[in-house]
């Protein structure tokens, strides 16, 4: 993964470390000894959490050029230790086609979620990460235009309000051979040599093995797509049916005009709804004394405070044995579908694929598996409800926004459809 080094008030701040976490099973100095010599580090930065200690490596092969005796910062490290930042946090900075982002989960950096590259990548992270995820994320950052949700913060914000020394990293000594005497380097590769010669040929006996009992193995192609299509039907998301009281009654007599601040918008998940409020007259103890109970995010620049309340709703999974046939699907909720257009909702279908796929499993032996695609919906908020009470449960939804910023309040919701063969 590539480095980059961002020069801020005359300090260095670096993304792109390669964060693990620490299994335990070693005494701490011996592991990171050894995970510094396997990702060949020449710098390292500890972080502890509460559930988890977490080290990000930086290896020369990183950096374009070469870094030694360096004050380098962890951008990461900055956003676990300001202290107004959610434990589920996302921070993304975006320059022309280019982004720095580093995420946060329970309160540490995100293995794979520390990075500069393009755009494009960094979203396909987030989008990862957040699927993963069994909690909703506050972003930061200046990413407004895909994430409208996102809390006013720049790289000067985080070296003002984050642990600077905690986050500057430690140069690693003697993690190279150059220190090496000739005999002992000529000796080191003589054995990895012979080790690596011995290692191969009992990796390819080891495949040529495996291969066999492949081969000679009797597969039941009907019977493992059945197991993995229930295990994928488990996780296929809210039965429409279930959508109103579980994403919709959580936040239906919420107040949009509280103690001098408005809600401007709502983001639900399946496990859990965040608010956002800009404020209107108040200041940040008028919204905490009216919200007691409630561990409020505030933005560094006190116009925005957000937070979040779990749902802990419970809900059956997708039935696959009494999905529609596609025809009929596209006869009756088709039909529906039509007319909700006539109105101003913006109804989104895509394309269909094969549902709960086993890779190991030839599509071409199954009669009739199901099959599914993307629908999004959106449109006036006043519609949802009735919409809702309409749609059959082979759609399913995982996302819903509300947005109550202009007067007209409007809602989007993602899912997805599902239909026999």
């Amino acid at each position: 993964m590539p480095a980059n080094i961002s020069n801020v008030d005359g300090k260095q701040v670096i993304f792109g470390l390669d964060w693990v976490a620490l299994s335990g099973e070693l005494k701490e100095h011996k592991e990171v000894k050894a995970l510094a010599q396997e990702n060949v580090a020449l710098y390292q930065v500890r972080h502890r959490g509460d559930d988890a200690t977490m080290y990000g490596f930086l290896s020369q092969n990183a950096l374009s050029t070469e870094v030694r005796k360096a004050n380098l910062i962890s951008a990461a490290v900055l956003l676990a230790t300001t202290e107004q930042v959610a434990a589920n946090a996302i921070f993304i900075e975006v320059e022309a086609q280019n982004a720095k982002l580093a995420i946060l989960e329970n309160g540490v950096p995100s293995p794979g979620g520390d990075f500069y590259g393009s755009v494009q990548e960094a979203e396909e992270i987030i989008r990862r990460i957040q699927n993963d995820a069994y909690e909703p994320f506050a972003f930061y950052g200046n990413y407004f235009e895909v994430y409208s949700n996102t809390i006013p913060l720049s790289l000067a914000d985080l070296l003002n309000n984050g642990d600077v020394t905690a986050a500057t990293l430690v140069e690693i000594k003697g993690n190279t051979i150059k220190w090496l005497s000739g005999f002992a380097l000529f000796m080191l590769c003589f054995c990895i040599y012979f080790f690596y010669n011995n290692h191969h040929k009992e990796q390819q006996k080891i495949a040529a093995l495996k291969l066999a009992q492949k081969n000679n193995a009797v597969v039941n192609p009907v019977k493992l797509y059945a197991d993995s299509l229930k295990t994928a039907a488990a996780d296929a998301g809210i039965p429409s049916s279930k959508v109103a009281s579980i994403l919709v009654d959580s936040w239906a007599k919420q107040e949009t005009l509280l103690a001098g601040w408005k809600l401007v918008e709502i983001d639900c998940l399946p496990q859990a709804c965040s608010y956002l409020w800009h404020i209107d007259g108040g200041d940040n103890k008028t919204l905490h004394d009216a919200l007691p109970g409630i561990s409020l995010q505030y933005s560094l620049d006190g116009r925005s405070l957000a937070y979040t309340k779990n749902i802990n709703a419970q809900y059956t999974s997708l039935d696959v044995n009494k999905l529609p046939a596609f025809n009929e699907f596209q006869i009756t909720t088709g039909a529906f579908i039509q007319g909700l257009r006539s109105i101003g909702i913006q109804v989104s279908i895509g394309q269909l694929s094969v549902f709960g796929a086993n890779p190991d499993v030839n599509l071409s032996q199954i009669k009739s598996p199901v099959r599914f695609g993307a629908l999004s919906v959106s449109g006036d908020l006043h519609f949802l409800n009735e919409i809702l009470s309409h749609f059959p449960d082979n759609l399913t939804f995982r996302h819903l926004n509300v947005q109550i910023q202009d007067g007209q309040p409007t809602f989007r919701l993602e899912g997805n459809y599902y239909v026999k063969n």
